[in-house]
């Protein structure tokens, strides 16, 4: 068991006692909370990503950030590319945000780097966009919830409410550390990750998720 399993089961007992403190009631709101602020940012990153670009040209920093990753960004589907390779997990997302998910055909490191950038980016605006909503969500829900005179059969659904919310902000965290890897000086984090138990289950989940299995 890795730093990083360590790390997820943290996240899931404090989301077993917020469930516990807030009830079952409570904690499905939450719950719904999150899963509303996930589709917001997937909703969003599209207008977000292109005033990032035309405001602070950030498609233009990926892009020279891509370039010097050659050995790990883009896997394309055509056959004669330049052998460009996404983080697997990160990469499975991202490919679904692109513009042409899937295959994207790829004939120079130029426009590999383009695609990959373009991609990293979008991925990077969800993340951002979902924390941020998620946060204030939580924020506001925690202002307005009040835990008082809950039944303990209803603490306990909360409490097993709150381990699957704290499992699903583990799966959706290993996915994000697995695209910031690439921006690591080492393949440490990446390393890390892939040895973890937490990233098998995050393999797993996804392919349910984009139905690739």
């Amino acid at each position: 068991m890795s730093w990083v399993d360590l790390a997820a089961l943290t996240i899931m007992l404090w989301g077993s006692a917020k469930g516990y403190l807030l009830g079952f009631r409570q904690m499905v709101i939450q719950f719904c909370g999150l899963a509303a602020a996930l589709l917001a940012a997937v909703f969003l990153q599209k207008p977000f990503s292109l005033y990032l670009n035309l405001e602070w040209q950030a498609e233009t920093f990926f892009v020279r950030v891509a370039s010097r990753f050659v050995d790990k960004t883009l896997n394309v589907g055509a056959t004669s590319t330049v052998g460009y390779q996404l983080p697997p997990l990160a990469g499975a997302v991202m490919q679904r945000l692109a513009e042409e998910p899937k295959t994207v055909a790829v004939f120079s490191q130029a426009a590999g780097s383009q695609v990959a950038g373009e991609m990293m980016m979008r991925f990077l605006a969800v993340s951002f966009l979902f924390c941020f909503l998620a946060i204030s969500v939580s924020l506001f829900l925690n202002k307005q919830l009040k835990s008082k005179d809950i039944p303990e059969a209803q603490r306990i659904l909360g409490m097993i409410t709150g381990l699957i919310c704290g499992l699903l902000l583990s799966l959706l965290l290993c996915v994000l550390l697995e695209a910031l890897s690439v921006f690591t000086a080492s393949d440490f984090l990446g390393q890390d990750l892939s040895g973890s138990y937490l990233y098998l289950a995050t393999t797993y989940f996804l392919a349910l998720v984009l139905g690739e299995q």
